[in-house]
C-alpha cells in the first residue's frame, strides 16, 4: 500500500512549522474508512501522521492524507455538516524518478513524465474545523459512486498545559511562569485537552497575546515578532526589558495564561 505523502517530507516540514510536532506514541498508521478502501491520516500535526480518532481543536485547519483509492482522478469530498467542518480536495501531481521515491518534480495533472520517471497524482483533503462535534467525511468518485467514509472529531478544550524550553536548559519542562533575562528567548509549547483528556490537534487557530510588548514579544514560524500572533501550538517568547507581563492564549471556548518575568 502506497501512502499519498512521503513521510520524510512531512517530517522536515513539521520540524520548522509551529504546531507541527511529534507526539508521544506517534505511528505511521492512520484510520481505515468504514468501507475499508482508504486510510485517512492527519498530516500537519504529527511527524508521521495521526489517526482521525485524535480530535481537532475547534477553529483550526488540518490536512488529511489519503491512501489507495483516495488518489483517483475526479475525487469528490462531502461534509455531513459544512457549518461544523468545511472540506475540500487539493490534487497535486509529480514525476518520480524510478527507484528513487525522494526524487520528485512537480507537474501539471495533464503533463507527461520523461523516460525512467513515473507520474503520481495525490489527493489531500483540506479541513477547516469550525465548531465542536462529529462530522462524517464522504469520498466519491467522478461518477458519484461511494469510495469510503470516516468520522472527524472536533472539540473545545477543557484544560491546558504549558511546556517551555528555556535558555541554557536541556529539554522542555512544564511551567506556569517563566523568568528570562533581556534578549533571551524561550520556546513555549501549549497542549490542549478535551473533556475526556484527549489531546487536541491544533496546527493553527491559537491566538497568543503578550500583555506588555515593552517587556516581551511573541513570534511563530514565518509570522515575525509582535505583541500578538495567530499560530499553532508552539511559539517563541523574546524578552525585551525588565518587568512582568502575561502571555494569554485564546481559542474557541477557552483561554489560559502564562506569567513572564524579565529579570536582570
Amino acid at each position: 500500500m502506497r501512502l499519498r505523502v512521503l513521510t520524510w517530507i512531512v517530517t522536515a516540514t513539521c520540524v520548522a512549522l509551529s504546531g507541527c510536532e511529534k507526539k508521544d506514541g506517534d505511528g505511521s498508521s492512520g484510520t481505515r474508512g468504514t468501507e475499508g478502501r482508504v486510510e485517512f491520516t492527519f498530516l500537519r500535526s504529527c511527524f508521521f501522521g495521526c489517526p482521525l480518532e485524535q480530535p481537532l481543536l475547534a477553529g483550526t485547519r488540518e490536512r488529511i492524507g489519503l491512501s489507495d483509492q483516495g488518489d483517483v482522478a475526479g475525487l469528490q469530498v462531502e461534509s455531513s455538516d459544512p457549518e461544523r467542518a468545511e472540506l475540500a480536495i487539493e490534487r497535486e501531481c509529480h514525476c518520480e524518478r524510478d527507484g528513487e521515491s525522494t526524487a520528485r518534480v512537480a507537474v501539471a495533472e495533464n503533463a507527461r513524465c520523461d523516460e525512467r520517471w513515473t507520474k503520481h497524482c495525490d489527493n489531500t483533503v483540506l479541513v477547516a474545523a469550525h465548531a465542536a462535534g462529529e462530522v462524517e467525511l464522504t469520498l466519491r468518485d467522478e461518477d458519484d459512486a461511494l469510495i469510503d467514509r470516516v468520522s472527524i472529531r472536533i472539540a473545545e478544550p477543557e484544560r491546558a498545559r504549558f511546556r517551555a524550553t528555556l535558555p541554557e536548559r536541556l529539554g522542555a519542562i512544564e511551567v506556569t511562569e517563566i523568568d528570562l533575562q533581556p534578549e533571551q528567548s524561550a520556546q513555549i509549547e501549549l497542549t490542549l485537552y478535551d473533556a475526556d483528556g484527549r489531546e487536541l490537534l491544533a496546527p493553527e487557530g491559537v491566538d497568543w497575546r503578550i500583555g506588555n510588548a515593552e517587556v516581551a514579544t511573541v513570534s511563530a514560524f514565518l509570522l515575525g515578532s509582535s505583541a500578538e500572533v495567530d499560530a499553532g501550538s508552539i511559539v517563541s517568547v523574546q524578552a525585551r526589558n525588565e518587568g512582568e507581563t502575561t502571555l494569554t492564549v485564546t481559542v474557541p471556548g477557552f483561554d489560559t495564561e502564562l506569567a513572564i518575568r524579565v529579570v536582570p
